[in-house]
C-alpha cells in the first residue's frame, strides 16, 4: 500500500479535489482529511481545489527550472498555509515558523 500511495503524482492528488468528486469522494471521504476549517470557508472544497490547483502550477514552474518571477509568490505561500490549516493547524503553524519564503519575498526587488 506504501508503495501505490508513494508513486502518486501530485496531479494526481490535485484532481481528487475536482467537482466531478462531490459525492463518490469528497462528501463521503475526502472532507474527513481537510477537517480544520479555521477561516470558516463555507465551500472547502472549491477552496482546496482553488488552492492546490495553484499550488501544482507553481510547483510546475519550480520543477521544471520556468521563471517565477512575475508569480505573486506570497499568494502561493498564502494558498500553501491555507491547505495545511485544513488538514491540521499545527502543521500549518510549524511551516510558517520554518519557511524563509516570506523573507524571500520580502527582499524580492519591485519592479
Amino acid at each position: 500500500d506504501d508503495d501505490v500511495i508513494s508513486e502518486l503524482n501530485f496531479g494526481f492528488w490535485r484532481y481528487l479535489l475536482n467537482k466531478r468528486y462531490l459525492t463518490t469522494l469528497w462528501v463521503p471521504c475526502l472532507s474527513k482529511a481537510f477537517s480544520f476549517n479555521p477561516n470558516n470557508i463555507p465551500d472547502t472544497r472549491k477552496y482546496l481545489e482553488y488552492a492546490v490547483d495553484q499550488l501544482y502550477v507553481a510547483r510546475n514552474r519550480i520543477a521544471h527550472h520556468e521563471p517565477i518571477h512575475r508569480r505573486d509568490l506570497a499568494k502561493d505561500y498564502r494558498a500553501a498555509i491555507g491547505v495545511m490549516e485544513m488538514i491540521h493547524p499545527h502543521a500549518a503553524k510549524w511551516v510558517q515558523q520554518e519557511s524563509t519564503l516570506p523573507i524571500v519575498i520580502a527582499q524580492r526587488p519591485r519592479s
